[in-house]
This record gives C-alpha cells, structure tokens and sequence, in this order.
C-alpha cells in the first residue's frame, strides 16, 4: 500500500513512500523516493530491523533534474511468527526521513483476516481539499477465523478526518464484518500525498492496511453556450469561465483545439484566480471559413502551463456549420429473410437537398460479410444528380437463395460529393437478416423537448420468423451537444415471445442546462439470440430536438409524498396526483409510474384537463419483492431508498414528470391501536407487531420520537432479534401523559433501525448503511372533563377501547404463556415468542 510521506516547505527536499507488491512470486516492498522543489542529488538508505527478521535493499539512490523519483526493493523474511517492524531512513547532508513499516507474521495455516478497502489500493484515492469522500472497509477470515475486530484509522501526516461507521465488526468464516468510512479533506490542509492507516486488532493478531490518499486542488474550465450554430463563414463567440477547485488560486494559460478550416482567438489568453470564489472570464471568438463542410465540430479548451499535479477539467464544447449540404436515408431500414426460401426485397435509398444543395452524389453499397453464401446486392454504385426541387431516389435490390446462409448482414451506404473545402459524406445502413429477427418502430420518432419539461415515444418491437428473447436498449451516441438530454428506458429489458409484440416507453428529460439543438440518435436492441454468424439486433433512427423552456398551454403535476414514507416488503400506500391546465391546456393526458425500487399503478391512467381546470388521480404505490440465489435473500435488493418516477404525457408526447421516494425495509412495524385518546395523567398501551420479510434475520435496535412538552413512551423491548424465530415479534409501547402536557393532538413516532454494513456476505455492494422503518402513533390529549372527539369509540362495557384491548391482551398473554399452547379443534398451535 502506497504511504507517502510530504514534506513542507519550498527549499529542496525528498519524500520516502512504501508500496507493497509482489516481484517474481516474492512479497516485497518498493520504496520510493521522490524529489521536491528541485532536489538534486544522492540520498543513502539504511534499514533497522529485529534479529530474527532479516530485511536488506540497495542502500542508494541517484537523483536529479531529469531523474525525480527513484526506487529499490525491500526484502523481508522471519525465522518465527511475530510482529516486526522495518525501519527505513533516508538521508542526504542535512536532510533526514524515515518511514516505518509493521509486519505481523503468522504460523502457516492458523487463523487469520485481512482488510480491505474500495478505494486507496492502488493509483491513490485522489479527493478534493475542502471535500470528503466514502469508503468501505472490509475485514475478511482466512483460515477460519471468527471474531471481533477493533478497528481504527489515522492520517499520516495529520490533518485528514477519518472516521469509522463502526469501531468494531464481527467476523465469521463465510461472513466478513463490513464498515464504511468517510474521508474529510479540510481545506486548509496542504496538497500533496497522504496516507490513512487502517488499523485492526484482535487478540495478538494484528494487521495494518494503508490507504493512499492524494490530496489534490486546481480549477475547472467552463464553456458557455456548449453549443454554437453558424453559416459557412460565420463566426460565434464563447464565454470561458475559470472557478476553483479545492481553495486553489493562481494564474493558468489558455489554449483552444481548433478544428481545420477554423481560426480560434482568445482574449485574454490567461486567467488568475486571486479568491477562490472567483470566477474569471475570457472570450473565445471561433470563425470557420466561407468553404467549411457543414456539420458538427468539436473544441476544447484546456490549461496551458499549469502544474502537471494540479486537478484541471477541460471545457469541451460544439459548434455547428451549416451550409450547402445533403442527406442520405433509406426505406426500409431493415429486410427480412426466411431461411431455406429463395427471394428479392427492395429497398429505397433517398438523397434530398440541404440548404440549396445541387450538384452529383456518388454512392458506394457494399455488403459485409460479402462470401459465396451471402446475399447478393444490386446496385454497388450510383450517380445522382440532386437539386433543391425534390430529392433523388433509387432502387436497391437484395436477394438471396434457397442455400443463403443464416445470419444479420449489413448492407452499407456511403454518399459522396465534392465541395470546395474537401469532400462532404454522409452515410446510413440498412440491415438484411435470414433467420429470426426482430422490427423497431418508433412513434414518435422525432421527438421534442423543452428545457425543464420531458418527452416520451413509444417504441414497438415486433418478433419476425419465430424470434424470441429478450432486449438490451441503448440511445446512442448523445455527445454532440453536452450537456446531453437524458434518455431512460421502461421497461429496460423488453422481452419478446415468438411471433408476438411488446412495447417500451423512451423518457427523454431536458434540464434548463441541456443543449439547445437537434440530436441524432439510435436506439438500437441487441439480443443473445445467435443466427448464423451472428446475433439478432436492430436499430431504428430518431431525432431528439431540444428547444427552450415551454412558453405556450402547458399542465403541472403534484403529487404529495405518502404521509408515512416507509413501506416494507409487501406492503403498499397511495398519494392523490393533481394534474392542472396552465396557459389554457386541454386534453386528455396519460399517467405512466416508472420504477426505481418502487412499482405504481394510477387509477385511473387517463385523466382529461379543460382549460385553467384540474384532475386527481389515484397513485398507488408497492414495493418489490425480494428475489432469492441458491435459497439465499440477495440483500433484500429493493431495502433502501425506493424511488418511482410519475411521468405524465399528452398524446404527442409532451410531459411532465414527479418523483415519488419511500423508505423500503425487510421489516416493518405495526401498532395496534395506532390511535389512542387519553385524558392527562392516564398511561396506555399499545402492542406493537414486527414482522420481518424476504429471509431477514438480524437484530433491529428501537426508539422512539414524541413532541416535546408532550407524552412520553416507554419501550418494553429496545432490540429484536429475528433470528430467534420465524414469526413476528410483540412489544408493548406504553404511552404516558404527565400533568404538563397541553391537551391537543400528538404523533409518536417508533422506529426500528438496521445498521447493515454497505454490503453483506452473499452481496459486495448493497448500498445503504442504514435501513428505518417508523411507524406513528396519533395520541388525542384531553382534560378529565373533555368529551372524546368526534367520530371516536363509544367505549366496551364501560371502559374505552385501549383499556378494554390492553386487559384482554394480557389476559391472552397470561394464559398462553402459562399452558405454552392451545388446542382448536383438535389442532395445536404454538404460541408466538413472549415481549
């Protein structure tokens, strides 16, 4: 593990670091020096080490102005098991470091751990000063090992915070404990090298994990608009934008990549950031020449002269030219073949005028893969002549025999013309399958968007010459106008049966910062269905426009959050969606509940608006359950934060969209009753039932929240152990009114909380540190003379309902726990574990 160590100060000097590697089958460790602020010359290595543990190396190292960093083998051994430490120094004249290093040798085969962490094992844990950053830290057994770990971390040198979820974790043969980390970098701290040392301690065995850390500050450079469009000739102007990274200040040089054809100035050509809460500006004026080719062209701007060491982000942006030009489509995209059946299908290829084109289009089809069992094509070459009065078509034929051999061939379309600045192409495919396939269509395929609104298409699939299985989407390539609009898929994996049809909807969302401009996409499906050569996939083209903020009729959607943000396996809960008219909308709109952790259904799915009205619908919301491997609960996969996403649409595919986020647990609790009205100075109980779902079986620990200044609870359980049984479990919580409290309405809230350490054994990354479940109990305060509120019980045989139910449990519990079980109908069932 890299353990830098920096030295302060500008005058010359040299750092010592360790890195732990294994050189031709032997455990060694590489020791680094490395020279700072202009060292030059030769620094002497010495080692200390126990008698009866043998270490040795190269005892020195050269350095100078070309040779900054230097290394040499560390070689270990022990004659008996123990803990070692290797002292390393470094000196030259004055100057004097040492670096120490802890071994703790084992007798072969006893029982062991080791620790290990997601980040700062190798190439270093670069964060920003002034941030923080998480980590796991994993304990594993070796040979069989079990027990408690203690656990702790420092930084060396000082100054980084690390601190553990957990001080200590449990560790089993087939179970490793697991505890998070988080890394705090002040920003006062200086920039450089740094190592966390990960200590842990069981018994006499020690081990040691060493995290580098790299410290890290610089700038990030920003360009506005990212997108430019501009004639043959034009010119456009960008706002370049510096802003520190981590409190860095300082001067850097500018320098553009400017495409061919174009020239790029910038003024001015640096910029200083005396404050880190600057942000200076410079001016980039970009001009293409009157005989650029049309089309996209990217740019970059990128620091000139800035210390290699410092973090710097580049600003990459777009501009488009538009001019004389063409384009090139064909019809159908796709032809389909039924294997062992001679035939022909056509195709048309279309080549129409942009902005005035007119001129010959020379146009190459070639078929790949071409062999003597391929299909053949016809025609390999055309010229067009092409003109703005309509475009230019022809014919392309493809045939193939009753001996074709099965697979997806594709058939390419290369169209040319010579211009002034060079040669202008454009190109499209169409795909011929023999054997089972698969045909996209989209509706719509040019979609529109508006910045801080969505829009959806849906897009069918339909299964050709018995094709079945299922879809792997994709809308690609999104890079030309960033930030690019974002693009989901439900349902992401579509699955197709034999001869049938299925659907998924395509959400597009702009934010107010998504690129203006058209995007050019695919959305391609690809299978694991082999033909032939090959495997079964199809794309289809589609256009996604994106325009500015909607200024026309235009709906909003509000769906307040379930009152009770928690849901266990199994359970469900439901809000009202308001979906209202703005600026005069009509129109019937559909509710789509998109799932992320979180499945909904809205009822109804269609509501129609009239103008400035409104319209409710009911959102009902559930979980998913859990999925087992091999018997096992894989981590609860949807335990969590569960998300749904309503997506609301006119028939164009005009949307809005709203997030609806729960609290997913393999548990839950229920209160019974969950509504208690009680005079001041009384107590009451209500029995509380946990249930745990989907293979859970770990200790929950309780509490409880109440008002201030009102009542009080008291827990008769504060943990519970599911695997102690395979039913639920009872507790009571007893509610009190002291003679201070003010009568009204209150709300308790119990919680029953999972600290699971990001990841279990049978799962490496689950994600969540910490899983509530709360549920409330609503508490009518009233004085002796109060009347109960409207609509509460009248009472049983003179008493109120708690204490009516409160004296019946117990009479329950008292004789169930003294006879152990009852016999019903002839039938015995075993009595639930006692609170």
């Amino acid at each position: 593990m890299m353990n830098h160590v920096v030295v302060a100060g500008a005058t010359p000097d040299f750092s010592l670091s360790a890195y732990y590697t294994n050189n031709s089958g032997t455990d060694v460790n590489t020791i680094f020096v490395t020279g700072q602020n202009g060292f030059i010359g030769q620094v002497n290595l010495t080692i200390t080490y126990s008698s009866i543990y043998y270490a040795s190396f190269s005892t020195n190292v050269p350095m100078n102005s070309t040779l900054t960093s230097t290394s040499a083998y560390l070689f270990t051994s022990a004659t008996q098991p123990g803990n070692y430490t290797v002292v390393v120094t470094g000196t030259q004249g004055i100057l004097s470091h040492t670096i120490s290093i802890h071994y703790n040798i084992r007798p072969p085969g006893s029982s062991d751990y080791l620790i290990d962490s997601t980040s700062g094992l190798t190439l270093g844990w670069r964060i920003l000063r002034g941030s923080s950053a998480e980590d796991t830290i994993t304990v594993s057994s070796q040979n069989n090992f079990a027990g408690t770990v203690n656990l702790a971390a420092v930084s060396f040198p000082s100054g980084l915070i690390p601190v553990l979820d957990h001080s200590s974790v449990a560790v089993q043969p087939s179970k490793p404990g697991v505890t998070g980390m988080n890394l705090t970098v002040p920003s006062t701290v200086p920039a450089g090298y740094y190592t966390v040392v990960v200590t842990g301690s069981s018994g006499s065995i020690t081990r040691v994990t060493y995290l580098d850390v790299v410290v890290t500050y610089g700038f990030a450079i920003e360009a506005n608009p990212t997108t430019h469009t501009i004639l043959q000739g034009g010119t456009a102007n960008f706002i370049i934008t510096l802003s520190s990274l981590g409190f860095w200040t300082g001067t850097t040089g500018l320098t553009a990549t400017c495409p061919a054809s174009f020239t790029c100035d910038l003024n001015p050509t640096s910029l200083t950031l005396t404050d880190p809460a600057q942000n200076p500006q410079s001016t980039l004026t970009v001009t293409a020449s009157s005989t650029t080719l049309p089309g996209d062209y990217s740019l970059a701007i990128y620091a000139a002269g800035a210390d290699p060491q410092l973090e710097v982000q580049p600003a990459f942006f777009g501009i488009i030219v538009t001019g004389s030009d063409f384009a090139v489509s064909v019809d159908p995209l796709s032809l389909t073949f039924t294997p062992g059946l001679a035939g022909t299908q056509k195709a048309t290829i279309n080549l129409a005028s942009v902005d005035g084109f007119t001129g010959y289009v020379n146009t190459t089809i070639t078929l790949s893969p071409a062999t003597s069992t391929s299909p053949t094509i016809s025609p390999t070459f055309e010229r067009s002549q092409v003109n703005s009065t309509g475009p230019a078509s022809f014919e392309l034929t493809v045939s193939v025999s009753q001996t074709t051999a099965l697979g997806p061939y594709d058939i390419n379309i290369e169209s040319t013309t010579s211009m002034p600045g060079g040669v202008l192409s454009h190109g499209t495919y169409l795909k011929a399958t023999v054997g089972p396939d698969i045909n996209i269509t989209a509706s719509p395929a040019n979609i529109i968007v508006h910045q801080g609104a969505a829009a959806i298409s849906t897009i069918t699939f339909h299964s050709l010459n018995g094709f079945a299985g299922g879809l792997m989407l994709e809308a690609a390539p999104l890079s030309v106008l960033p930030p690019n609009p974002t693009i989901d898929f439900t349902p992401t994996y579509p699955i197709l049966v034999a001869g049938g049809t299925n659907t998924t909807t395509m959400t597009v969302i702009a934010t107010s910062l998504t690129g203006l401009g058209k995007y050019h996409i695919t959305v391609s499906a690809s299978t694991t269905v082999q033909v032939g050569f090959g495997w079964v996939g199809e794309g289809i083209p589609m256009t996604i426009t994106v325009e500015g903020p909607v200024t026309g009729p235009d709906f909003t959607i509000i769906a307040p959050q379930p009152s009770n943000g928690y849901l266990s396996f199994g359970s469900s809960a439901a809000t009202t969606v308001t979906v209202t008219s703005v600026d005069s909308f009509t129109g019937p709109v559909t509710l789509q509940a998109q799932s992320y952790g979180l499945n909904g259904s809205s009822d109804p799915s269609t509501v129609t608006l009239t103008s400035s009205g409104s319209a409710t619908s009911t959102l009902n919301i559930t979980t998913l359950m859990p999925y087992q491997i091999d018997g096992y609960p894989l981590c609860w996969p949807w335990s969590g934060q569960g998300s749904l996403r309503l997506v609301v649409a006119n028939a164009t595919g005009f949307a809005h969209w709203v997030w609806i986020n729960m609290t997913v647990t393999p548990f839950r609790l229920v209160p019974s009753p969950n509504r208690l009205n009680m005079i001041i100075g009384q107590s009451s109980n209500s029995i509380v039932t946990a249930t745990a779902y989907g293979g859970f079986n770990y200790t929950v620990t309780m509490s409880v929240s109440s008002p201030r200044s009102g009542p009080t609870v008291a827990l008769s359980r504060t943990m519970l152990n599911f695997s102690t049984t395979t039913g639920p479990l009872l507790f009571n919580a007893t509610i009190s009114l002291p003679s201070t409290t003010t009568p009204g309405d209150y709300v308790v809230n119990i919680t029953a909380t999972y600290r699971d350490p990001k990841s279990s054994w049978f799962c490496t990354d689950c994600g969540y540190s910490l899983l509530n479940y709360t549920t409330p109990i609503r508490v009518h305060v009233a004085t002796p003379s109060s009347p109960p509120p409207s609509g509460s019980p009248a009472g049983i045989f003179g008493l109120q309902p708690i204490e009516f139910y409160t004296i019946l449990t117990a009479i329950a519990v008292a004789v169930l726990g003294s006879v152990g079980y009852v016999m019903i109908r002839g039938r015995r069932f075993r009595h639930l574990p006692t609170c």
